[in-house]
């Protein structure tokens, strides 16, 4: 499997997270830049999705799951 040429990125963490950082064996930091990457990578490359999409995907599974307009409007009215 080809490499990808690699880059840097700085991010800011709080002193807890810092320290623990620090602390950590190289092993360990290896594993959190790798799971690091690998989010960075799967957030950076997911399909963009417009709220109206994701609402009416939403509106979908709950129609699907036996939600109707008046049990929605029991739920909403605390009924």
């Amino acid at each position: 499997m080809a490499r990808m040429s690699a880059g840097k990125i700085t991010i800011e963490l709080d002193d807890k997270t810092a320290k623990a950082w620090d602390a950590a064996s190289e092993e360990e930091r290896r594993r959190i830049e790798f799971r690091l990457r690998l989010e960075a990578w799967r957030s950076l490359n997911a399909p963009t999705r417009s709220l109206d999409d994701v609402m009416n995907d939403m509106a979908r599974q709950a129609r699907e799951r036996g939600l109707t307009e008046e049990k929605l409007e029991e739920i909403l009215n605390g009924r």
